[in-house]
């Protein structure tokens, strides 16, 4: 199968919320990994880096990871906190712009599905949007 970027050997795509775009693009792709899981694929021609023969190990990877990855962010939501703020606990503070902008794009498309989930809610009480846990 050549896949592109949607599914790549060794780091994941950036999934992000854009402007104008799907409310819940970490939703959207998490149900094309369940789709593209039932091909019966032997060799996958990613987009960046080589081809590789662990296709359906490299989808449950990558959803181990994004499964991880909200659990963590979830966490971080004890105490009301912004996507800036859960964006910087998440990926550090030594970013280029360039980087800062996918990781806030990326960190924004977690907490919108952790929210469409109802694991954390949005509060607009005050002059920032911030997202708090609603579990913890």
């Amino acid at each position: 199968i050549f896949c592109g970027d949607h599914i790549l050997p060794t780091i994941t795509p950036n999934i992000s919320v854009m402007r104008d775009s799907d409310v819940n693009p970490l939703r959207d792709y998490l149900d094309s990994l369940a789709v593209a899981e039932q091909l019966p694929v032997i060799r996958a021609f990613p987009g960046h880096r080589d081809p590789f023969d662990t296709y359906a190990e490299r989808i449950r990877e990558i959803r181990i990871h994004h499964d991880e990855r909200l659990a963590v962010m979830e966490s971080m939501l004890a105490e009301p906190a912004t996507g800036y703020d859960v964006c910087r606990r998440t990926f550090g503070s030594g970013l280029s712009n360039h980087q800062l902008r996918f990781a806030i794009a990326e960190t924004l498309a977690h907490l919108f599905f952790l929210e469409q989930e109802g694991r954390v809610r949005r509060l607009t009480d005050g002059p920032d949007i911030r997202f708090v846990a609603n579990s913890l």
